[in-house]
């Protein structure tokens, strides 16, 4: 089975907890599965190839020069009224992540007799950063607490070996795995 997977999305938060400026990302799946029965074992095969392309903008707080600043320190205790944003103003900067990302999964099965089977399965997948491990940038009231995304992220990979024996006979069944 050939499967290939091309998805757009936008990703905003908005209103009162705007803390992530819209977000654009295109994603491009190629997959190959197969079965195959090699005459002393069934072979399961998977391969994956993911283009992810996310554009968005990180929200950095700018700070106004010093002697403006100390203006507004005079205004605000000659009016009595402090805002702690008095000479910050939020500039969003565009940021782009690329990644291509491949991934394999592999499964040997053999039956040793007619009810008991062993597998082994041999894996190597890639996981990309989200929209929002990138690009959320700003308090998150629900939660309260501030969170920011961070665009130098890396691809995780997931590496891993699993072997497996399988019992059914008469209505009994067990299943043992060490990974």
């Amino acid at each position: 089975r050939l499967v290939f997977n091309y998805a757009e999305e936008e990703m905003a938060i908005i209103g009162e907890e705007a803390f992530m400026a819209p977000v654009d990302s295109t994603e491009t799946t190629v997959g190959l599965f197969t079965s195959d029965d090699l005459g002393f074992a069934t072979l399961d095969l998977g391969l994956r190839f993911d283009r992810i392309e996310r554009d968005g903008f990180i929200a950095e707080m700018h700070h106004d020069d010093e002697e403006h600043h100390e203006e507004r320190e005079d205004e605000e205790h000659e009016d009595d009224h402090h805002d702690d944003h008095h000479g910050e103003e939020m500039v969003f900067e565009p940021q782009s992540y690329k990644e291509d990302a491949f991934s394999i999964a592999a499964m040997l099965t053999r039956d040793l007799n007619d009810y008991a089977t062993v597998s082994l399965g041999l894996s190597s997948v890639s996981k990309t950063p989200s929209a929002i491990e990138l690009f959320m940038n700003g308090e998150h009231l629900a939660t309260n607490r501030y969170e920011v995304g961070d665009v130098t992220l890396d691809t995780e990979r997931a590496d891993g070996i699993d072997l497996t024996f399988s019992f059914e006979r008469n209505g009994w069944y067990g299943r043992a795995s060490v990974y």
